[in-house]
């Protein structure tokens, strides 16, 4: 192999690996709702997968969880009483913004680091969301 068709070659191959674990990704969930399809209709008791299909039933079923959300709203929750304070009082409740106020004030003398949890927690939503649509 001549030193251009190898250089190609090294950046071609993890685009082709992508791919190519995309496909059998796809045809795991394919053969594994067939499976389940075929077992509802002949009303088979006992099916076996192979471990490709074990893991995207998994991970399907994993998307309608609500432990990610509710770690993720938790972690943001300084953001939205700020929020909440700041809108509060711009429509005459001052107290509001106050208390929010104390509330951080608080949390940052207990040395916890509310930004970088806010930071994780977005950052942690996302990849989330990005990894379900897959």
């Amino acid at each position: 192999m001549t030193p251009i068709a190898e250089v190609v070659a090294g950046l071609v191959s993890p685009l082709t690996k992508i791919v190519t674990q995309g496909q059998e990704r796809k045809a795991a969930v394919e053969a594994a709702d067939a499976k389940l399809a075929h077992a509802k209709l002949t009303g088979e008791q006992q099916l076996q997968f192979t471990q490709a299909e074990i893991e995207v039933l998994t991970k399907k079923n994993e998307s309608s969880t609500w432990k990610d959300e509710v770690a993720m709203l938790t972690g943001l929750l300084p953001i939205y009483m700020v929020l909440l304070g700041s809108v509060l009082s711009a429509f005459g409740h001052p107290q509001f913004a106050e208390g929010t106020t104390q509330g951080l004030q608080q949390l940052q003398s207990m040395d916890i680091p509310i930004g970088e949890i806010a930071m994780l927690s977005i950052g942690a939503g996302l990849g989330i969301r990005l990894f379900r649509r897959r």
